[in-house]
């Protein structure tokens, strides 16, 4: 066995120049892929680890490349799968999942030096999707070693013909990165933030903490998220903090692991018509009018504050359409609000609702459905 390992380590070094940087290049795809591991879809990482293993394979022996109809066969497949995975193709879970899947399956395509620069850019993007899952130390300096072995990888393949070492083009790819860091700084502190990639995110955790379905272990990442959902002032003494609930989404289906929401009210064709509270919400006390500032989000729902009647003053006009509160005391809009939306209205902080109903009309919003969740029934 010992001298097995040391006949691959003298062919290793032996190797052709082309053979070695492809497998170099292979190498500092797993290793940008490894930190995404914890984030990604178990049959995510099994399908990556398997395309790089076989491209490493062939590259290994020298053998030929598979070919295109079966590089299309396997993309389609990716695809599909995540989009049975994530419901989507949009979004930041699905857009980290395609783009670990197509730096992958790109190395079964890696015949020239544009080739070697279309997955050094792939790779480099996957680097930076790190930080959408985590901003320690650790995670930039898993970031910056990952760049350091593509840009490596790219200088190697952009050196002249012979057999340059790799610690010659290490050496180039540290001095672009240290050339690169004023011009870094620069657009940190002198030029607007952009917003985040894959910024049409849908997997239940939206920037206001809102979106139309929640899944199970999604809670913890919306309470870590301390992005401003809206603001608001009151006319007078602020309620007390128990009394300051603001009614989003009312996810009233479960399937047991997935809450949804029932379909919105008929909205009118114009207009926020004055509602009254529903016959079961109970006003405690004197109404507290308020003024409230949105932030854009992506669902046709007002976050109010609980047992809002109507009508609402909205400022502009016209930005979110009709406005209906539902019998749940969930307020709907026509659309999403796409900019800041000011609201005046009057609310009941205080208020009862649903005192009165009964098992029947409960029963939908505590049903479990059969085979799920043992340990809550």
């Amino acid at each position: 066995m010992a001298l097995t390992t040391v006949g691959a380590t003298i062919r290793a070094r032996t190797l052709p120049r082309e053979r070695r940087d492809t497998l170099f290049l292979l190498l500092m795809c797993a290793a940008t892929i490894a930190p995404l591991l914890p984030h990604l879809a178990l049959w995510c990482g099994a399908f990556a680890a398997a395309v790089i293993g076989w491209r490493a394979w062939l590259a290994w022996g020298d053998r030929p490349l598979p070919g295109r109809r079966s590089v299309v066969v396997l993309l389609a497949a990716t695809v599909a799968l995540t989009a049975g995975q994530e419901g989507t193709l949009l979004g930041r879970q699905a857009g980290v999942t395609l783009l670990t899947l197509l730096m992958a399956l790109k190395t079964l395509e890696l015949r020239s030096r544009r080739d070697a620069g279309v997955v050094f850019f792939l790779g480099c993007f996957l680097a930076l999707s790190l930080f959408l899952y985590d901003q320690s130390p650790m995670t930039a300096l898993a970031a910056v070693l990952s760049s350091t072995g593509l840009l490596t990888s790219l200088a190697l393949a952009h050196m002249p013909a012979g057999r340059p070492p790799l610690r010659q083009a290490a050496g180039a790819a540290v001095r672009a990165l240290l050339w690169g860091l004023p011009a870094a700084a620069a657009l940190v502190l002198l030029f607007p933030r952009i917003g985040p990639l894959w910024s049409l995110d849908d997997d239940g955790s939206g920037r206001s903490g809102l979106a139309g379905r929640l899944r199970l272990g999604t809670v913890a990442e919306l309470a870590l998220d301390d992005g401003v959902a809206l603001r608001v002032r009151f006319e007078g003494p602020p309620p007390p903090v128990s009394s300051l609930y603001f009614r989003g989404p009312v996810l009233s289906r479960f399937d047991g692991s997935l809450w949804t929401e029932e379909g919105a009210p008929d909205l009118p064709s114009n207009g926020s018509p004055a509602q009254p509270l529903p016959e079961d919400a109970q006003p405690l006390g004197r109404a507290l009018p308020y003024t409230l500032v949105l932030e854009p989000g992506r669902l046709p729902v007002l976050p109010l504050p609980e047992a809002t009647v109507g009508p609402l003053v909205l400022q502009p006009p016209g930005l979110v359409g009709a406005t209906r509160r539902g019998s749940d005391l969930q307020w709907h809009t026509t659309q999403a609000p796409t900019a800041s939306l000011r609201i005046t209205a009057a609310a009941h902080p205080q208020a009862r609702h649903g005192a009165s109903a009964g098992a029947v009309a409960l029963r939908d919003l505590v049903d479990l459905p059969p085979g799920h969740n043992p340990r809550t029934l």
